[in-house]
């Protein structure tokens, strides 16, 4: 039985390189168990806060309760005029639920925080 020669001028190759190949069977390894474990600690936690500075955080939670399932995010920022002895923050806070919305659940509110000698403390609401 005769086998078919080779093509003359045509090489068949991998698009990349073993090695190359390899460390990106890897990488991605890596980051699908990065993935894993982070949507196991953030179930277990419960919720993200970034706050890159004092009255300038933003905040995602799990909704958990008999008012359904889904998603909180809450963005607070501080209003033009705060100095370094008294601040007013407006927060906006926003629900997406799985399944039915509950509906008017979205709010946002506006606190007044005075400083002491302890930290920060309530001063109230906010002057219209």
């Amino acid at each position: 039985m005769r086998q078919p020669a080779p093509s003359a001028g045509r090489q068949e190759e991998l698009p990349v390189s073993p090695t190359v190949g390899c460390l990106v069977s890897v990488l991605i390894g890596l980051m699908c168990s990065l993935a894993f474990f982070f949507v196991l600690w953030f179930n277990r936690q419960g919720q993200i806060v970034y706050g890159a500075e004092p009255f300038r955080t933003t905040r995602v939670w799990l909704l958990r309760g008999a008012e359904g399932r889904g998603l909180g995010i809450s963005k607070t920022r501080p209003l033009p005029g705060a100095t370094e002895d008294q601040v007013c923050a407006r927060t906006e806070v926003s629900f997406y639920f799985i399944g039915g919305a509950v509906a008017g659940a979205d709010t946002d509110y506006c606190e007044c925080y005075a400083r002491s000698d302890a930290g920060w403390s309530l001063a109230g609401g906010c002057p219209e």
